[in-house]
């Protein structure tokens, strides 16, 4: 689920690093790479959905450039690129910890829209907009492979002991 900076972050890995500490040191650098590959693929997931999303949305004019933006439920369109160039993916030296997340200010809207649950609204009216999601769909097509990666990397350390 994203969260108010854009986030996307997979829950149910807390368990991991439990068992990692009693599999040693190679297990750990197996599972850490696993999810470093894991979160590119989440990363580069991200881009193409925006690159190939339709644009069926509405056009209008910034500067000298017509934009036609992305319909609403579908990956928003690039427009500027600042969007794209804000994914990152992170991972620290001594930590299984990795993610991939949208550091662009409006990310979070286009994630989620711009609509509070409390109000109700179901339709786009003048400065609010339905939501583009690109984060979760990619964390979603991902993480059960990502969770198989890992589940069988320790299965064999396991039965290696």
């Amino acid at each position: 689920m994203a969260s108010v900076t854009g986030e996307v972050r997979a829950e149910g890995f807390e368990k991991v690093q439990v068992v990692v500490k009693g599999l040693g040191y190679r297990a750990f650098i197996q599972i850490k790479n696993a999810l470093i590959e894991g979160a590119m693929d989440i990363r580069n997931t991200m881009i193409s959905s925006m690159r190939d999303t339709p644009k069926t949305g509405r056009a209008y004019r910034r500067g000298g450039k017509i934009h036609i933006a992305s319909s609403p439920y579908n990956p928003p369109a690039i427009d500027t690129g600042e969007l794209v160039r804000s994914i990152t993916m992170e991972a620290r030296a001594k930590e299984v910890e990795v993610g991939a997340e949208s550091g662009a200010p409006y990310a979070k809207y286009l994630e989620g829209g711009s609509f509070s649950k409390a109000s109700g609204r179901s339709g786009a009216s003048r400065g609010k907009m339905l939501p583009r999601p690109f984060m979760q769909p990619a964390l979603d097509k991902h993480l059960p492979e990502i969770r198989d990666n890992i589940k069988a990397i320790i299965l064999g350390a396991i039965a290696k002991k």
